[in-house]
């Protein structure tokens, strides 16, 4: 099992619970101060109205980054985590060449803006 990424941008990520959460603690490591996510919103597609039982209450939202839930990422959030890995990146020379590349993609997909975790 694992996470499906979609920015505003259209760009998507599939990646393995392991390395999606290798990604967050190393931009913490380097910087990143989580905001918390938003939660998903779920219409009802005949009369457009927010649906309250697919919906979770934002007032019991919790802002988790590490479930299924189609929550939200702020783009400034996103871009918060773009910049701590390019610090990482800057910093770390022990990261092979496949390492970089796969950072590197995580970076451009955080720059496309906010995103949802499903």
């Amino acid at each position: 099992m694992g996470v499906a990424l979609g920015n505003v941008a259209g760009d998507h990520q599939h990646l393995n619970w392991a390395s999606y959460r290798a990604l967050l603690e190393l931009a913490h490591e380097y910087g990143w101060q989580p905001t918390g996510t938003e939660p998903g919103q779920w219409c009802d597609p005949e009369t457009g109205e927010l649906d309250s039982q697919l919906s979770p209450d934002p007032d019991e939202w919790d802002g988790t980054y590490v479930s299924n839930d189609y929550q939200w990422v702020t783009k400034e959030d996103a871009a918060n985590i773009a910049e701590a890995l390019e610090r990482a990146l800057e910093d770390k020379q022990g990261f092979g060449n496949e390492a970089k590349h796969w950072i590197r993609d995580f970076i451009a997909f955080c720059r496309g803006g906010d995103f949802y975790i499903a």
